[in-house]
């Protein structure tokens, strides 16, 4: 858990000075290499790859159904899963393409309302999507 507080307090100290959009894009950049290809980081990991290669096997409302109640997961969370299971090749593909929609998803939102330091408040979300869900950004 050190590792993610180290982080989480650099990230936010650097980006409130971040003002380039470079500097900008190089640190979505270090964000995505620490979460978007972290492997076998969290303790949340390991249930994570095994739902995605239970439902690579295919997938049905009944094992919806089961991640949903038994793990308490997002029923939409659980369909991107099971879609994504049958078309791409590895869980951590997975987890990368869902890591580089929330980066860019954050970019849009600042740009919508008119936000020139997204590193800032990316290092504001880190806050809650690492230390209180101690890694857990992926769901």
């Amino acid at each position: 858990m050190i590792i993610y507080i180290v982080f989480w307090a650099l990230s936010l100290g650097v980006s409130s000075f971040i003002r380039k959009p470079a500097h900008q894009f190089l640190f979505l950049a270090v964000v995505f290499v620490f979460i978007g290809l972290r492997f076998e980081t969290g303790f949340d990991w390991p249930a994570y790859k095994d739902q995605f290669a239970y439902l690579s096997g295919g997938f049905s409302p009944a094992k919806i159904q089961y991640f949903s109640e038994t793990f308490q997961q997002e029923i939409g969370f659980v369909i991107i899963t099971a879609i994504s299971a049958q078309i791409l090749p590895s869980y951590e593909i997975f987890q990368a393409i869902i890591t580089f929609l929330f980066l860019a998803s954050t970019v849009l939102v600042c740009s919508t309302f008119r936000v020139k330091n997204y590193a800032l408040v990316l290092s504001i979300a880190l806050t809650y999507l690492l230390l209180t869900l101690a890694f857990s950004t992926l769901r």
